[in-house]
């Protein structure tokens, strides 16, 4: 059975929410017997008194429950009484003696064994009444309307204890039931392996593969879509607040002669890193529709800890702003280099610190970093409530919460300290928990100060002293940043024009080139390479790209949001004589954010000199061909993903109409269209000017066949 003090707290939880709603009725019933006695001829003043003096009090009350529910519900039960006694004394009616009897049952209601106690009182109050005179009450009748009323309550609320009761013996069962199933959880998943092996040798197992290959193939094609769609949902908002923030703090003379504080420009610094902080994070989980989950890249580089502390804590403050909780540093100085990913590792502390800080409702968290035997521990202490000891082995399980209920104060879908410890293991470390319940948690993991590089397995290079160079032959950056995303050492350079690729060549000297192509072509007709020294790797490969898109199209340039303001000043100068511009985004945010954008270039190149440039909005592609037809802008920046009719759609009737040749385009969108083209089963080729030797194929195959 669960404990004594869990009956405590529901019964107080119930008492709360009746006293709330029993003060609301009190209050209505109470304005309208004040209604009631102004239409009275005459006015019955003591009437009006008590009914305002009841309205009074019920909100009173209401403000005091909020402060302290235990004296809220025994005072509101006597100052109801008295002004019963009150009004049975000043007021001569055939009816009053009954009002008690409602509130004989609100007395049960929100008072433990009140019911008798207070039907007495009533009764005695009446029997005062009538042995003095004052009144002349049927005490006979009225005793043994008490009596049962008084009965009836009683039973009811004995009644309502025994359901009490059988929830609690209900909850106790499906917890225990709770903790059981996740004890054989372990058993379940080794029998499940178990009987995976044993199907391996049916003679139908050919038939299952081919169906489970296709399974697999149609739950790739999905998380493509997932990819593209969340994309445009992330991508958007945040493109709205990088731009916006951006223009605020590097070009607030846009807005006026205007100069904002300097703990404004703070703020607005803190926001500005965190969301690309954030757009970090979000290119991540977007690698995910081209990566496998348990393949996720970590960028390591040579990081000073402590000056990377000392930034991290300046975000963890913020978390800390306006809360009883304070943040406290004991970082040991001169903390050795690393090799981190900073941006997972600062993931890491975030979602610690913010558990902390959830669940510590007064007194502090204590940051602590110090080396100890090669490694950096950093601790995370905190003086809240604690995990209880049987809860401690699972807290680190994916969707595990310490608190199942559904009126539990804490948020979050259980993932945080999952992700936190795939990200302190992949760095080689170590996060383990110490708790008390009521006393707080002691969350520390460790970095090793010295690891190993290892090498990409097919590509060889001769020094490792310093990182080696690739170059990625592709127009679009997204596809240059994956590529650097997952090769963690090795310097990665763009070469967004095959024309310039042997002056990279010559300029770099690079140890290999990988170059995306749409599915289909030939490899041996992709590169044409003047300047092509021996060693040097050539991977031909096909990952989806923006500037596949661009081609298709027909279009000047392809930007995935977030925008920067940059970018879009680059594609602009690139046009000439660009008069008129036109923003289509079914968005109203991110049309107001690009028309800022371009006011603040156009103020940053010529800032004595009126704007040149007319800007035209629309908001859906129909909206857009009428500007277009009206006004024939010089340049249309459009939005691909549009309700009714969309950018494909726009394009397809601009370059139809003979009038509108020469202006251009320049796609502004946040999800990527070209998934499709790779078919899932994308063309790869390795090759070398003098060949590959034997150990180098061998290599190859090797992490082919081990992927």
């Amino acid at each position: 059975m669960l404990p004594d003090h869990f009956f405590r707290d529901i019964l107080l939880d119930l008492r709360e929410n009746m006293l709330r709603q029993i003060t609301i009725i009190v209050f209505i019933a109470g304005y309208c017997l004040m209604n009631i006695g102004l239409l009275t001829r005459p006015i019955s003043n003591i009437a009006v008194g008590l009914s305002i003096g009841l309205m009074l009090i019920s909100v009173l009350h209401l403000r005091l429950l909020k402060l302290n529910g235990n004296l809220s519900r025994y005072s509101y039960v006597i100052c109801l009484h008295l002004f019963l006694f009150l009004a049975l004394a000043r007021i001569d009616s055939g009816w009053l003696e009954f009002l008690g009897l409602p509130l004989v049952l609100m007395s049960g209601l929100l008072v433990t064994r009140s019911s008798l106690a207070s039907a007495s009182a009533i009764f005695l109050f009446l029997f005062l009444l009538e042995s003095s005179g004052q009144h002349d009450f049927p005490l006979a009748p009225l005793l043994a309307l008490y009596g049962f009323s008084t009965a009836i309550t009683m039973t009811a609320i004995n009644k309502f204890y025994v359901a009490l009761t059988w929830y609690s013996s209900m909850h106790d069962r499906a917890d225990h039931l709770l903790h059981e199933t996740r004890n054989r959880r372990a058993e379940l998943v080794q029998a499940v392996k178990s009987l995976e092996i044993s199907y391996e040798n049916q003679r139908r197992m050919q038939q299952q593969l081919v169906y489970a290959r296709q399974q697999a193939t149609e739950a790739r094609r999905m998380k493509e879509r997932f990819a593209a769609n969340i994309s445009h949902e992330l991508r958007t908002p945040l493109n709205l607040i990088l731009g916006f923030t951006e223009i605020l703090y590097f070009t607030p003379e846009v807005y006026g002669d205007v100069e904002f504080p300097p703990k404004m420009l703070r703020d607005i610094h803190q926001i500005y890193s965190n969301s690309r902080h954030l757009l970090e994070m979000i290119d991540d989980v977007l690698d995910l529709s081209h990566v496998e989950m348990s393949e996720f890249a970590t960028n390591l580089e040579n990081t000073d800890m402590n000056h990377f502390l000392l930034q991290t804590v300046a975000l963890l403050e913020n978390l800390f702003v306006d809360t009883d909780v304070r943040l406290i540093t004991n970082i040991e100085a001169g903390l050795p280099m690393v090799e981190i990913d900073s941006t997972r590792m600062r993931q890491v502390l975030l979602n610690l610190c913010n558990n902390a800080q959830r669940f510590t409702q007064h007194g502090t968290v204590t940051l602590s970093a110090c080396y100890r035997n090669g490694e950096v521990v950093v601790t995370l202490a905190d003086t809240g409530i604690g995990i209880p000891e049987d809860k401690l082995p699972l807290i680190f399980d994916e969707f595990f919460q310490v608190d199942f209920s559904l009126s539990r104060s804490h948020g979050g879908a259980g993932l945080g300290l999952a992700i936190t410890k795939r990200f302190v293991e992949a760095h080689g470390g170590r996060l383990t928990v110490e708790s008390y319940e009521g006393k707080g948690s002691t969350f520390t993991f460790t970095i090793p100060a010295h690891r190993s590089r290892l090498a990409i397995p097919y590509l060889e290079s001769a020094d490792q002293n310093d990182q080696p160079v690739v170059l990625v032959v592709d127009a679009d950056p997204a596809v240059v940043t994956m590529v650097a995303r997952h090769l963690k050492h090795y310097q990665v350079e763009a070469v967004t024009d095959k024309s310039t690729l042997d002056h990279a060549i010559h300029h770099y000297l690079p140890h290999a080139i990988i170059y995306n192509q749409k599915p289909g072509n030939s490899p041996s007709a992709s590169l044409d390479l003047a300047f092509n020294p021996d060693g040097i790797t050539v991977v031909n490969c096909s990952l989806p790209s923006m500037a596949w898109l661009t081609e298709s199209l027909g279009v000047t340039a392809c930007l995935s949001k977030p925008i920067t303001s940059q970018q879009l000043a680059d594609q602009i100068r690139q046009l000439s004589s660009v008069k008129s511009v036109l923003i289509v985004d079914d968005d109203l945010g991110f049309v107001q954010l690009v028309q800022r954008t371009i006011e603040t270039l156009q103020m940053r190149e010529q800032p004595d000199s009126p704007p040149e440039l007319r800007i035209f909005r629309a908001y859906d592609g129909q909206q857009a061909m009428d500007v277009i037809y009206n006004q024939q802008p010089d340049l249309l920046l459009l939005d691909l993903a549009m309700p009714d009719m969309s950018g494909f759609e726009v394009i397809e009737k601009v370059r139809a109409d003979p009038t509108l040749a020469s202006m251009s385009i320049i796609l502004l969108t946040a999800t990527r269209y070209v998934e499709s083209e790779t078919q899932f089963g994308t063309d790869l080729s390795i090759y070398q000017s003098e060949g590959l030797n034997p150990a180098q194929v061998l290599r190859c195959i090797n992490v082919l066949v081990a992927s």
